[in-house]
């Protein structure tokens, strides 16, 4: 595999994060590091890589730190790769170094485990790396068993953590570390690492195929910024299993808008399905087609705006909607965190086409009068996809005041287009509150839970007030008679001392 083949052996070979390279390069040399690293960024950008660099400086039987003076040396601050130390740490196989994955070994009897251990002096070189790769599925119990450990490490042990999703690992764990971001490689950055990579192929007589630098260009722009991605694709196109042409079509835009069309503007399953199913027969990756198909939807999002590149809404979809566009990304958002753990890994991305496309074709679009929604039936019907109701009972969990103020308005239902849910509010407070960020939201989260999709709401002022049951004027009140007798109401002036009552 390229991206193993060709991972950096020594922080200059490492692109796209060079600021960062040399200052933990410099702080290693320099004797002047912290016991544990925390690295963090997106998938394919080197992280792991980093990390096995880290161990190589602190354990390169040539680097200056076998100097154990508190001088710094920067003169020779590279792993030299060559002696035992740093071999058998490109090889996998050096004994101080401990790589875990906290997906698979999450829970606090792990750490435990890990802390029992850390205590043993290296065995061979002069400190143990414990790497702990995706640490943010590490379980609560865990996390406050390893922060014990990073309270009071023992000298000869380092932690290099690292993780996709830095909110997810607790700020008392990031802040016993050196924090640095390794962010996506630029499509210059990614070009040059495919050159070295086809140059080699080339010095070691592999057939490679002539490849434009406008072809690399693609080849890295569908990577998406990930290192690893790139190399895959290129390996791919080097060996015949792709052509950089089918690879590109992969993105291209006109597809992917034929996509949106077939799933949010008129629905169509079977279509949806056959164009994913011709899309992995090419060898791409779920997550790497995902991840595109994302950036597609948030270009698409901004040109709506009118803050992007307008030529992205082309003739099919040129009537989505931002809900729409919104829903997309919801959908397909959790389909992309649902990959990493699918036995099958395209089959959430299926899922969520099935669920979207079958869920618009239940719910064509409509207007409904309000007769329609408050009248019974004579007969029961079968379940309509939209009631009050339902609407009154998804709001009430979120929040019950909402609810209220749903219920003192009324719902006339959704406008031509069925983007809008209509509701009209009798006073312009009420419209107001409704219309507030946070109330707004609540009902159209539990609009989505409904229908399955995003839909807005349109609060409108009516120009009726609604008749109080409780209005008390003169009009409304008719005359008593024959209820009190009126030897009861002689004694009732008597006690009152001949005074009107209050």
């Amino acid at each position: 595999m390229f991206y193993t083949k060709y991972r950096p052996r020594k922080f200059g070979e490492f692109l796209g994060s060079e600021t960062l390279s040399r200052a933990i390069q410099n702080s290693i040399f320099s004797k002047n590091f912290a016991h544990a690293f925390f690295l963090y960024g997106p998938r394919g950008v080197g992280k792991t890589t980093m990390a096995r660099l880290i161990a190589k400086a602190l354990n390169c039987q040539k680097s200056n730190l076998s100097n154990l003076t508190n001088t710094p040396n920067l003169t020779n601050s590279e792993p030299c790769g060559t002696c035992d130390h740093c071999i058998a740490i490109d090889n996998g196989s050096y004994i101080d170094l401990i790589e875990i994955d906290a997906a698979s070994n999450r829970g606090i009897d792990d750490v435990r485990s890990l802390r029992d251990k850390i205590a043993l002096s290296p065995a061979a070189g002069r400190f143990k790396v414990y790497i702990i790769d995706e640490v943010h599925m590490l379980t609560n119990e865990a996390f406050n068993a390893l922060l014990k450990t990073l309270e009071e490490p023992p000298p000869h042990a380092v932690f290099v953590l690292c993780t996709t999703e830095f909110k997810k690992v607790p700020e008392t764990i990031r802040s016993r570390c050196q924090q640095f971001e390794l962010k996506r490689a630029t499509v210059l950055d990614i070009v040059k690492k495919l050159k070295r990579i086809l140059d080699a192929e080339q010095k070691e007589k592999t057939p490679v195929p002539e490849l434009s630098d406008e072809s690399l260009k693609k080849i890295a722009k569908a990577a998406l910024g990930g290192f690893r991605d790139a190399e895959t694709m290129l390996e791919q196109v080097v060996f015949g299993q792709i052509t950089v042409d089918e690879l590109i079509a992969l993105s291209d835009t006109d597809e992917l808008a034929k996509f949106v069309y077939d799933i949010a503007i008129k629905p169509n399953t079977k279509v949806a399905l056959e164009y994913l199913e011709k899309t992995f027969e090419t060898g791409i990756g779920a997550e790497s087609w995902t991840d595109s198909f994302l950036e597609y939807l948030q270009s698409l999002l901004f040109a709506k705006v009118g803050a992007g590149n307008d030529a992205l809404l082309i003739d099919p979809i040129k009537v989505i909607t931002l809900p729409q566009i919104s829903g997309l990304i919801k959908s397909f958002g959790e389909a992309r965190r649902q990959i990493r753990f699918a036995t099958i890994p395209f089959l959430p991305l299926e899922v969520a086409v099935v669920d979207l496309t079958e869920e618009l074709n239940r719910v064509p679009p409509f207007r409904v009068e309000p007769e329609s929604i408050l009248s019974a039936p004579s007969s029961p019907p079968n379940p309509p996809a939209f009631s009050i109701e339902k609407l009154y009972e998804a709001v009430r969990p979120l929040n019950h005041s909402v609810e209220a103020l749903l219920r003192s308005c009324k719902i006339l239902g959704f406008d031509d287009d069925n983007e809008s849910l209509v509701i009209e509010a009798f006073y312009s407070f009420h419209r107001e509150r409704l219309n507030s960020p946070t109330n707004k939201k609540i009902v159209e989260t539990a609009l989505e839970k409904i229908l399955g999709r995003a839909v807005a709401i349109k609060v409108t002022l009516s120009k009726q007030k609604p008749a109080s049951k409780e209005d008390l004027s003169d009009k409304n009140i008719e005359p008593i008679k024959g209820v009190v007798p009126p030897d009861k109401i002689k004694e009732a002036w008597e006690v009152l001392d001949g005074k009107a009552p209050l």
